[in-house]
């Protein structure tokens, strides 16, 4: 019973130290907030398609940089720009061999926004992204 007692507790005190060592936290608020979140597949003539990850930011914190998305396993990085006291984020996904090239890198993780806040690097899980309908364009 006592070695029992004794395994319990440096159990515990393992479990405590390990789990306060975590650099991003995904389930907390986050330094901003998501005003809208969606996807958008597009297509350009015959020659090139792919998919548009948009998010729409509102209500963020100062330091904070925004540095990719992750999205159905592949992450790229994101453009920004500023529209009406809006921050709107948008990563670009080609698909087959477009002449578009984005630099994405694949990455086995759930949808997801990375930023920094300062020297850490942290992370948002983009659970609820909506579908948009295909916009086809006839120039590129």
């Amino acid at each position: 019973m006592k070695k029992l007692s004794i395994y319990l507790s440096v159990t515990l005190v393992f479990l405590l130290i390990h789990s306060s060592c975590l650099s991003h936290r995904p389930n907390r608020m986050p330094d901003f907030k998501i005003k809208k979140a969606y996807y958008q597949s597009w297509h350009a003539r015959h020659h090139a398609r792919g998919t548009d990850v948009v998010i729409v930011i509102k209500k963020i914190k100062p330091g904070i940089h925004f540095k990719s998305i992750v999205f159905r396993g592949m992450e790229a990085p994101v453009q920004q720009r500023i529209y009406r006291n809006k921050i709107i984020l948008t990563a670009r996904f080609s698909a087959g061999n477009s002449p578009i090239a984005r630099q994405t890198r694949y990455r086995n993780q759930p949808d997801q926004l990375i930023y920094t806040h300062g020297r850490h690097k942290e992370r948002v899980y983009l659970n609820n992204l909506q579908r948009k309908r295909n916009k086809y364009y006839r120039r590129y």
